[in-house]
């Protein structure tokens, strides 16, 4: 996949408008089909939330602010949307993909995660 020079990201800058119109068309959005087409797995993503997790738990594997590898979607789940297999290091495991973010914005996999994160918080 290629990045889009043209995709306008100014709905996530402050454009209302913009925001509201994608947000109409994420609703009708089959997010694991999306995602599967649009996410060239492996790729390196944050964690930046953790749902579950006392603020003490960093130093967890999988970590909120940990580095993981994406390997691939898992499953959707009802609750917690689409579970991604990760690795870190050498231990494999399982995360929301509501919690990751792609670290550069400039990595072809950063907007379609970051529709879907925005998405997910405010359905």
């Amino acid at each position: 996949m290629t990045i889009n020079t043209e995709y306008d990201t100014s709905w996530d800058e402050g454009n209302h408008a913009l925001l509201n119109t994608r947000f109409t068309e994420w609703k009708k959005r089959d997010w694991y089909q999306y995602l599967t087409e649009h996410l060239t797995f492996p790729f390196p993503a944050i964690r930046f939330e953790d749902g579950d997790a006392s603020p003490f738990s960093s130093d967890a594997p999988f970590g909120v602010g940990h580095t993981v590898q994406v390997q691939g979607v898992y499953m959707e789940d009802d609750m917690q949307g689409l579970i991604v297999g990760v690795k870190e290091g050498r231990r494999k495991g399982y995360l929301p993909l509501c919690e990751l973010e792609v670290t550069t914005r400039d990595h072809p996999c950063y907007w379609p995660l970051r529709e879907y994160v925005v998405w997910f918080a405010n359905r």
